[in-house]
């Protein structure tokens, strides 16, 4: 789960997210709807975000954030 992790925070960087600012607080691997996934949640710069990862070739199937995201806006991708 920690090169899961390692990894959705590295693609934050699209988001203005430094790696070394983040906060991990929970990772998760699970089976949902039929397939593998890691769910990462993070915190960097009073903005909380929620990945779920597909396990079997590292896609971001859903992404959430929560807080501020000063010019850029919020995508609240539905789960696949």
């Amino acid at each position: 789960c920690l090169a899961a992790a390692l990894a959705v925070i590295g693609a934050g960087a699209a988001y203005g997210v430094n790696p070394s600012s983040a906060l991990v607080s929970k990772t998760e691997f699970e089976r949902e709807n039929g397939q593998y996934v890691y769910e990462v949640e993070f915190a960097a710069n009073g903005v909380a975000y929620d990945y779920t990862i597909k396990a079997t070739d590292g896609a971001v199937i859903a992404k959430n954030t929560e807080g501020q995201l000063t010019g850029r806006s919020r995508d609240r991708s539905p789960r696949s």
